[in-house]
């Protein structure tokens, strides 16, 4: 058997600890730990509902078992918050499960059952009433066994695991329920795992499109990314040539006939113009409950432009009320929960600002194109000055998109919980959200003020770097550093943005270790850029190691990881300018970067004194311990 996880141990602990080993027996231990070996599998989920095909496997197996098992048919219900609904239950993966099949569009939500503190367990389901919530509600039998697995993120109800029995045959014992626990939590995880690679995927096939050579090139991509990884039925892009202008066009569609290419847009008019004039997203969950609030004609047209009529419907604006530069419209999502998400909204945020970046780029080329053309024919050394705004043109497109990949990750998640802040204010005061949408507010400040905390950092960073570079002199401050408390600071605040909840971070300061003396923006630039490059390329259920300890007798910061592998032959290349591995390189997809970050944190590192170097081991290829030599004082 692999090495078992945090939740097979758990298993194994109660087991260890209970009056008798027979309370948790071996067979359980060894389904969960078959089970989470099928589902860490599953690691080229494609968007949407990924995991369900895995997840349905593992149910069936399980109520395929015989005795001494006693499960079924099983079923994984997800909690949704619906516009006009309120809480919902809606069906996910199952097997066997016929209420789950007649209930597509989600059961009310069970408070007593799915908020419970621990697996409900029935001999029989005509014991299951629980006031105005009965577990018949679940079309079980009116005498059957059942199981009701409450599935938890955090404090927050995230969905029901549902597992009934025969009428006659075994029936629920007390080991069940932990065994059950262990499960859901395997499950939970392995749907929370999917989202992130999926939402990080999107991303970083959005950053792609920096490469694109025109407007024109870039329209249809994005609006295949948007649509695929929305779930959504149709997507189009509606543009803003002028943000000081109410005129819009579309510029692509996916999902619409060449009808659609008729209607004409204008800020303010519809729920279309609206989202463009205010500059906030905004979602219909059920568009026939909601008809009134469309604009008729636009609505017709693009009803009869796919073919089917609109009963989700959602817009993200490209840019706020300020500088809008127009709309992403996705209708219909095609998986569950039939309507988008606030999942959905979020992540259609962050990727309509990595768009309103590249249409930016493409504005300032434009603008220096433009000014190039007026030069040429001013005057007789038009040619000579063209070439050179040429030049200036092409190194300043290069430093933007390269000044920009840098600040990308902290910029968008700032950005888009100040999104998710406004609306849920907005929703609060109009519609009256329940408590648990407000306990949520601090959290999300304090997230935000991290991500600036880390815009600021990378900003100085890179910009200094640059200037280095250039030949120009910079001012170091001289603070004293506690480098542990630092340390452990970045790598929790990285671990917000970073979708590697399988990595452990060890920390270890050697005896006598002393206060870092050195300028604070320095330090803290160049080890989020080495502790985010740690996280990105480690192995998968790996640890990260931040060490204060010494090197030749010298005070030194080490990051030691396990992960893709650095060739003896580019232990320097890799701090070069646009210097990545040959293996990512070659077989990299999922790391995606410029190959800045070191480059940056070695100049910086030279600049104040000190020095960034790579140790790699003969005997463990895999291993990478980058040291930080300090400044001497």
């Amino acid at each position: 058997m692999k090495k078992l996880s945090a939740t097979v141990k758990v298993l194994l602990a109660a087991a260890q600890n209970s009056k008798t080993k027979s309370e948790v027996s071996d067979l359980y231990l060894e389904l969960v730990a078959k089970y989470e070996d099928w589902l860490a599998e599953s690691t080229t989920a494609a968007p949407g509902n990924g995991s369900d095909e895995q997840i349905a496997a593992v149910l069936e197996d399980l109520c395929t078992q015989g005795p001494p098992f006693w499960f079924k048919s099983a079923a994984v219900w997800f909690t949704e918050e619906h516009q006009d609904r309120g809480t919902i239950l809606v069906p996910g993966p199952r097997f066997s499960f016929s209420s789950a099949n007649k209930n597509q569009k989600g059961i009310a939500y069970t408070t007593e059952i799915c908020e419970a503190g621990a697996p409900l367990l029935l001999r029989s389901t005509k014991d299951g009433d629980f006031g105005s919530n009965s577990v018949q509600g679940f079309d079980a039998g009116p005498d059957t066994p059942a199981a009701f697995v409450p599935l938890r993120k955090g404090d927050r109800s995230v969905g029901l695991l549902t597992l009934f029995g025969a009428p006659v045959g075994p029936l629920p014992s007390r080991q069940d329920g932990l065994f059950l626990r262990a499960l859901g939590s395997v499950i939970i995880n392995n749907v929370s795992q999917q989202n992130s690679r999926s939402h990080s995927s999107a991303l970083a096939e959005m950053d792609n499109l920096f490469v694109c050579n025109s407007l024109d090139e870039l329209w249809p991509l994005a609006t295949s990314i948007m649509k695929r990884y929305l779930s959504a039925a149709g997507c189009m892009i509606v543009f803003r040539p002028n943000p000081s202008e109410p005129q819009m066009e579309i510029v692509s569609v996916a999902g619409f006939g060449q009808t659609i290419w008729k209607s004409k847009y204008r800020v303010g008019l519809g729920q279309t113009g609206r989202c463009a004039e205010t500059g906030q997203p905004c979602r219909i969950d059920d568009v026939s409950l909601h008809q009134s609030d469309f604009d008729s004609e636009l609505l017709q047209a693009l009803e009869k432009g796919h073919g089917h009529s609109i009963h989700s419907w959602m817009a993200i604006p490209i840019g706020d009320g300020n500088l809008n530069y127009g709309v992403i419209k996705v209708i219909n999502r095609t998986t569950r929960p039939g309507w988008f998400t606030d999942d959905d909204q979020l992540l259609g945020l962050s990727l309509a600002l990595r768009l309103r970046v590249i249409i930016e780029k493409f504005i300032h080329i434009s603008r220096i194109e433009t000014a190039t053309r007026e030069a040429l024919s001013s005057s007789r050394d038009a040619r000579q000055q063209a070439e050179m705004a040429q030049q200036a043109a092409r190194q300043r497109q290069d430093d933007l998109m390269v000044i920009t990949h840098q600040l990308q990750a902290p910029l968008s998640s700032m950005l888009g919980s100040i999104s998710y802040l406004k609306s849920t204010l907005l929703r609060k005061e109009e519609l009256r959200l329940p408590a648990s949408v407000h306990r949520n507010l601090e959290e999300q400040l304090t997230n935000l003020e991290d991500f600036a905390s880390d815009t600021l950092t990378l900003t100085y960073g890179t910009s200094t770097t640059y200037a280095l570079e250039a030949g120009q002199k910079a001012s170091f401050g001289s603070d004293y550093i506690y480098a542990m408390e630092e340390l452990k600071h970045l790598a929790k605040r990285l671990q917000k943005t970073n979708a590697r909840a399988d990595l452990n971070f060890r920390f270890y300061q050697a005896a006598g270790f002393p206060h870092v003396r050195m300028d604070f923006s320095v330090f803290t630039s160049v080890f989020y850029s080495l502790i985010h490059n740690a996280m990105k390329y480690a192995d998968s259920h790996s640890e990260v190691t931040l060490e204060c300890g010494f090197e030749r007798g010298k005070a030194a910061l080490k990051i030691k990881s396990i992960g893709e592998p650095i060739l003896p032959s580019e232990r320097e290349f890799i701090f070069e300018r646009f210097g990545r591995g040959r293996i990512i390189r070659s077989f990299g997809r999922h790391h995606l970067g410029a190959g800045l970050g070191l480059w940056v944190a070695r100049t910086l590192m030279r600049a104040v004194g000190g020095d960034l170097t790579v140790e790699l081991s003969p005997t463990e290829p895999r291993l990478s311990v980058f040291i930080v030599h300090l400044p001497q004082t």
